[in-house]
């Protein structure tokens, strides 16, 4: 959120279980949240059963936060040139239904719903279990016209994940540096410092040969085809 030059209309995409919309809540600077559920089962619950309201904290329940059930493709249609930062927290491509929300149509929604300075984000799943669908989604988010950068983490319950972030305004290398100067004291954080921040955005040596892989389409899901034919154990 640090990398937004303004940070007043945020969308998160998918997160029904509240967790991104609690964080959120630590900017004050944020006037508005949309939140477009793609899972309205588990937004349901997340917004009522103390198992959930518990760990986020009852984000739900601010005056900030507007919830819509309607498509992702359509309200980013119809929000052009709005949106500070997007959050995209969608489920894996497991199948063809979520492998849209990994395509090039997608991102350029994102990215024409955005402000000039806007920063797009979104989970790309694993970059040791699912190599090429990484790079195959860091590739599409790249052509849809976004600077993009990549980083991960050990998740506890997953192994190691990766996200990808776009910049409309901000090359690769100014994103790294703004990342790398921040020194997380105006926000309260459990574990992620500046420290932990420089060991998420290094990935050593190339991960992937990537002459071969192809952009992500609609028409042309082949990050689907890539993640299932990845590393996984489905035993």
């Amino acid at each position: 959120i640090f990398l937004a030059t303004r940070r007043s209309n945020i969308l998160v995409i998918g997160g029904e279980n509240g967790i991104i919309l609690r964080e959120l809540k630590k900017h004050q600077e944020i006037r508005k949240i949309d939140l477009v559920a793609l899972d309205t089962g588990l937004l349901a619950i997340a917004k009522k059963q103390s198992i959930f309201t518990s760990i986020n904290e009852k984000a739900f329940d601010s005056n900030k936060v507007h919830i819509y059930n309607s498509s992702a493709f359509n309200h980013l249609n119809d929000f052009g040139n709005h949106y500070d930062l997007i959050i995209i927290d969608t489920p894996d491509p497991v199948d063809l239904e979520v492998n849209r929300y990994f395509s090039i149509e997608f991102y350029e929604l994102c990215f024409k719903a955005l402000t000039n300075e806007g920063i797009m984000v979104t989970q790309a799943g694993s970059p040791y279990y699912a190599t090429k669908a990484f790079q195959a989604i860091y590739n599409t988010i790249e052509r849809a016209g976004f600077s993009t950068l990549p980083f991960h983490n050990q998740v506890v319950t997953m192994g190691e994940w990766g996200w990808v972030i776009g910049s409309k305004s901000l090359n690769k290398k100014e994103m790294k540096k703004k990342i790398l100067a921040f020194q997380f004291k105006e926000i309260n954080t459990k574990w992620i410092n500046n420290e932990a921040m420089r060991m998420m955005l290094s990935f050593g040596k190339p991960y992937v040969i990537t002459d071969s892989i192809q952009i992500n389409r609609i028409k042309n899901p082949v990050i689907h085809e890539y993640y299932t034919s990845g590393t996984w154990n489905f035993d």
